[in-house]
């Protein structure tokens, strides 16, 4: 590139950049295929975690076929992940629980049956979970408990609102 005063040179910075880029897109490449960080999480450190995982993991792999390793990326990420997680193990907290003097309440005893919330002039009737309401979601449902008069989610919400005897709702 040249001006009125003279030639002009790149820096440094620059001439390296160009001279190793292959290595970065290379590694770009290599994350797209088995990538933990999805596109549309709400928060961004979700995100960065996963991203870092993912390099994690893809640097844990080229150290290993560096050392003569040869099962697939696949095999590899399988394998990892499964040492990774029966590292840890959950400890039980030594809490004593005393049992309650107060009455159970009356959605503990009956037996409760799931239901499509009763028709109403919409099309697919829905109303608020209350026990996603109470947790502080906002999640609509189209199944209620016939006999509390409730509307829960079909698969956890139904079956915490009927065992939790600590739910405060």
């Amino acid at each position: 590139m040249t001006t009125r005063q003279g030639v002009i040179q790149k820096p440094c910075v620059i001439l390296n950049y160009n001279k190793n880029m292959g290595g970065v897109d290379r590694n770009d490449g290599q994350l797209q295929s088995y990538k933990l960080a999805r596109e549309r999480l709400k928060k961004y450190y979700q995100k960065m975690f996963r991203y870092l995982l993912d390099v994690y993991y893809l640097n844990a792999l080229i150290i290993y076929k560096k050392k003569g390793g040869s099962i697939s990326r696949l095999d590899f990420l399988l394998t990892l992940s499964e040492s990774l997680s029966s590292m840890g193990g959950v400890v039980e907290p030594a809490i004593s629980v005393r049992p309650s003097k107060s009455p159970k309440p009356s959605r503990l005893l009956g037996h409760c049956f799931q239901d499509m919330v009763p028709g109403t002039s919409k099309k697919k009737p829905t109303r608020r979970c209350v026990v996603c309401w109470a947790n502080g979601k906002r999640k609509e449902s189209s199944y209620w408990c016939s006999n509390c008069e409730k509307a829960l989610c079909v698969v956890l919400c139904f079956q915490d609102y009927h065992t939790d005897k600590n739910l405060k709702i």
